[in-house]
């Protein structure tokens, strides 16, 4: 796997000229091949069609099916450049996340990744978290990790909660 992340703007820009280009930059070369294929089926049925049915004379009816094919042409080119976007932009994310658990295994940090290396934090079960009550249909008190005085919570039950009013 190439280990360079690739720009979605220049991706976008590729398909936008040749259909399927900012996919096979992307490196989805089968998906760049489909997107190619299919827009040159698109515009070979719409030539044979309008061929076919208005032997090439440019009629008020022609021009609609023309409007419509060009339309429709279109329409396929703009999804075309915004999944060649896409693409680009969750190849990126899989590299970042592969050079991670790679660094991760590694028990060197975020080394290479141009990050600071982070321990993985482990929070403890009577930790304090802030909640409101509210959410649960209560007075709106707030719940802490500490327990006080008169709480009446029972000890070795896993976690401390008391009541602040």
């Amino acid at each position: 796997m190439d280990d360079r992340s690739r720009d979605p703007g220049l991706a976008a820009v590729f398909s936008f000229f040749v259909t399927g280009a900012g996919q096979v930059y992307a490196g989805r070369v089968w998906l760049g091949f489909l997107w190619w294929l299919a827009e040159m089926a698109l515009i070979g049925v719409g030539v044979y069609l309008y061929h076919d049915r208005y032997d090439w004379h440019l009629s008020r009816a022609a021009t609609g099916f023309i409007g419509l094919w060009a339309g429709l042409v279109l329409l396929s080119k703009l999804l075309a450049v915004q999944h060649a976007e896409l693409s680009c932009a969750r190849g990126n994310l899989k590299r970042e996340r592969a050079k991670l658990r790679e660094a991760l295994r590694a028990g060197r940090g975020m080394a290479g990744t141009g990050r600071e290396a982070r321990p993985w934090v482990m929070m403890p079960e009577a930790a304090p978290v802030a909640a409101s009550d509210e959410r649960e249909g209560g007075s709106g008190r707030t719940v802490t990790g500490r327990t006080e005085a008169g709480a009446g919570t029972q000890a070795g039950s896993g976690t401390q909660a008391g009541v602040r009013g």
